[in-house]
């Protein structure tokens, strides 16, 4: 009985296990674009000073 127990456990232990893993890939390509997107926002804040900088020389 308590084998059974013990089985029962480690299964639901994996689910729960599979269950984080899959909800950290989906945090991760999240966070990935969220970078992406960040990287982009930065480049065109600096693209857009080195503009202003160029017309008032």
């Amino acid at each position: 009985n308590k084998g059974e127990t013990g089985t029962d456990f480690v299964i639901q232990n994996d689910q729960d296990t599979a269950k984080t893993s899959k909800e950290v890939e989906a945090l991760e390509k999240d966070l990935n674009l969220a970078k992406k997107r960040f990287e982009i926002l930065f480049d065109f804040s600096s693209l857009s000073i080195y503009i202003e900088v160029s017309l008032y020389t």
